[in-house]
C-alpha cells in the first residue's frame, strides 16, 4: 500500500496516476514509476552565506592566478601544436 507523502492517506492507482483522498496526484512515468517525493522550490541565486565566502574569496585574487596558470599551461600547448 502506498501512503501519500503530504497527507497519509492510502493513494490509489488510476489510469496514470496515483491519487489520494484528499486530492494529491502522483503521475506514473512512461517506464511504470511514480515520484513520491515532495518538491521543495529550488533556490535560486546565492544565499547570504553563499556570497560572504565569495566576497572572503575574491579579494585574495585567487580567480586571477588560476586564470594565469591555465592561460600559460593552455598557451604552452598551443606552441608545442605548431
Amino acid at each position: 500500500m502506498l501512503l501519500c507523502p503530504k497527507c497519509g492517506n492510502k493513494l490509489v492507482r488510476e489510469e496514470r496516476v496515483w491519487r489520494c483522498q484528499n486530492n494529491h496526484s502522483y503521475d506514473i512515468a512512461k517506464r511504470g514509476y511514480v515520484n513520491l517525493a515532495l518538491h521543495h522550490k529550488a533556490l535560486s541565486g546565492d544565499d547570504r552565506e553563499m556570497v560572504k565566502h565569495a566576497h572572503d574569496f575574491y579579494p585574495m585574487d585567487i580567480m586571477h592566478r588560476c586564470r594565469l596558470h591555465w592561460l600559460n599551461w593552455y598557451g604552452a600547448i598551443i606552441r608545442q601544436s605548431s
